[in-house]
């Protein structure tokens, strides 16, 4: 699942590769929302942009990666000991019956 990233410098450059030398396909602005598919290396991060679909680089230190939520946790309900008891009860009064 992607982190969303929020871009925190307007006017920020969407490039074809990982680098100051690649192709900018697009620019962004600030609060623009991206999803984070990638890390790469020397701070950069591969995105999808919201607005458009597109995908291509920024550099990690304009945007804003938001925390993700803890993990709900499993609601386990209290009551299974009843089927224990429903077959404990059914095994003494079995054995009453011999």
């Amino acid at each position: 699942m992607p982190q969303i990233g929020t871009v925190i410098s307007d006017g920020l450059n969407l490039r074809d590769t990982p680098r100051m030398t690649g192709a900018v396909v697009d620019q962004l602005g600030k609060g623009e929302q991206v999803d984070v598919i990638r890390s790469e290396q020397d701070g950069w991060l591969y995105v999808e942009v919201h607005r458009t679909a597109q995908r291509g680089y920024v550099h990690g230190e304009y945007v804003s990666i938001a925390a993700q939520p803890a993990p709900k946790p499993v609601d386990v309900p209290s009551w299974p000991w009843i089927f224990g008891a429903i077959a404990l009860a059914g095994l003494l009064f079995g054995a009453l019956l011999l």
